[in-house]
């Protein structure tokens, strides 16, 4: 066992939270030479993303969930599910050489290589009593840094192991990256302002902390509430809190 993994025991041991133990697992990513780190429990019946958790670009994770690039992400469509440890590695070429690559994978590839994530490594544990996977993804730039060569295989496997024990992912997915159905997602600017109304900030208070203007934070409100199926801002906030889209 090499030095990292078992230092990375010894963290995940000694982190009391849960935000704690995802910390301990994004450190590790950054050790490992990685740009991003992606964890999420996959069902196997119709390869749903059932929860996430991911340290990816928040805009990036917006335009993958506005463009449905889950679609055509071959780390989700293409894996072998509950088949216990796998791993695999995806590259730029290896996306665009899939059976059903066209303009949608194209436009996938070129937002990882943007956002400086254009080599993938995933490691995926098959559960058959819960019939989900889990799905660990090390995000990479190779204009920066091989990751892949400057650790074993064996090596990555283990730390992998070990995020997808001891993470628990989210327990909010927007619907449109799941493909299941549900509500329209808040925007991440709706969440901002609903968090802040959540902890008794007026509309002007929230515009300033924000940088907006007064109108821009009842327009966000409007549209969360609509998004929410809420009548009144308190039920929006008591849909939003239910459905895991800001904590109280």
């Amino acid at each position: 066992m090499s030095a990292l993994v078992l230092s990375a025991v010894e963290r995940f041991l000694g982190a009391t939270s849960g935000e704690e133990r995802w910390n301990v697992a994004q450190a590790l990513a950054q050790e490992l030479g990685c740009s991003a780190l992606n964890i999420a429990s996959v069902s196997d019946a119709d390869r749903t993303i059932q929860s996430a958790r991911s340290s990816m670009s928040a805009q990036w994770l917006e335009e993958y969930v506005s463009e449905g690039f889950v679609s055509v992400d071959p780390l989700i469509m293409g894996m072998s599910v509950g088949r216990g440890m796998q791993c695999r590695s995806l590259s730029r070429e290896q996306i665009l050489a899939g059976a059903h690559a066209g303009a949608k994978s194209r436009a996938l590839c070129a937002g990882l290589e943007r956002y400086g994530y254009d080599q993938l490594l995933a490691q995926t544990y098959g559960d058959k009593d819960t019939a989900q996977t889990r799905l660990v993804v090390f995000a990479g730039d190779l204009r920066e840094h091989d990751f892949h060569r400057a650790h074993t295989a064996h090596e990555l496997a283990q730390v992998a192991g070990l995020i997808a024990s001891f993470v628990d992912t989210a327990v909010y997915v927007d619907p449109a990256l799941s493909g299941g159905a549900g509500q329209p997602a808040l925007s991440t600017r709706e969440r901002d302002v609903l968090a802040l109304l959540a902890v008794g900030c007026r509309n002007d208070e929230i515009a300033y902390r924000l940088g907006i203007a007064e109108v821009t934070v009842r327009s966000h409100v409007t549209a969360a509430r609509k998004k929410l199926g809420a009548k009144t801002r308190e039920q929006a906030l008591v849909e939003a809190i239910r459905t895991k889209q800001i904590t109280p």
